[in-house]
């Protein structure tokens, strides 16, 4: 078995690459039918998105809190930054989507106590909470302005410099436990009925 850390923006190591090679499963320890292997990691990555992301919405409810806090006592031209009918916008904006996320989990958290199927619904989850993520980091990194880039240590850094955390770690967000535009066709597919996307033929290889 080979790791291999996969280094962030941030420096940190939170996710690796994992190789099997010549692995030999006994047969009373095997999980499945041979060969369906992959099919089974997928069926528990179902589960696990929703495990990996439930805790989004309170997560970003408190950066939210705190972002309105600095909006109205940042004085911008003598006047609170929270005056500015765009920043209202975009703060009340993103405030329904994080509302919608919670509720979201909170349905698929339902449907895994009641033990009922799950088709799109993490998928969904998963593409939601990672993308209001990534949307409320931009969002933070506007209303700090040149101090969002600032991080924590940093004598200038506003709001203990997470929100340049937040805005590095999301982007890696909609990678781990699949991609966006993965799960946007499980969504597709297995929620909205729509046809699979047709497979390309894999070229032949020259001889």
């Amino acid at each position: 078995m080979d790791i291999r850390p996969i280094r962030s923006l941030t420096g940190e190591v939170y996710h690796h690459e994992v190789f099997l090679d010549d692995v030999r499963v006994p047969a009373d320890l095997m999980l499945g039918p041979a060969g369906e292997g992959f099919q089974a990691l997928l069926n528990g990555l179902d589960a696990d998105r929703f495990w990996g992301r439930f805790y989004k919405a309170p997560a970003l409810e408190r950066v939210v809190r705190q972002l309105v806090d600095y909006a109205n006592t940042t004085l911008v031209a003598g006047a609170p930054l929270a005056h500015d009918p765009v920043v209202r916008r975009r703060l009340a904006a993103i405030a329904a989507d994080i509302a919608a996320l919670r509720l979201i989990f909170y349905r698929t958290g339902c449907l895994i106590r009641d033990g009922a199927p799950l088709t799109y619904e993490t998928a969904m989850a998963k593409v939601y909470a990672d993308e209001t993520g990534q949307k409320l980091a931009r969002l933070g990194m506007d209303l700090l302005g040149v101090w969002g880039p600032l991080r924590a240590g940093s004598p200038w850094a506003k709001l203990g410099g997470q929100i340049s955390h937040l805005y590095l770690t999301t982007l890696g967000h909609t990678i781990a436990g699949g991609t966006a535009e993965v799960l946007r066709t499980s969504v597709a597919v297995r929620g909205l009925g729509l046809a699979a996307e047709p497979k390309v033929a894999a070229e032949p290889k020259a001889r």
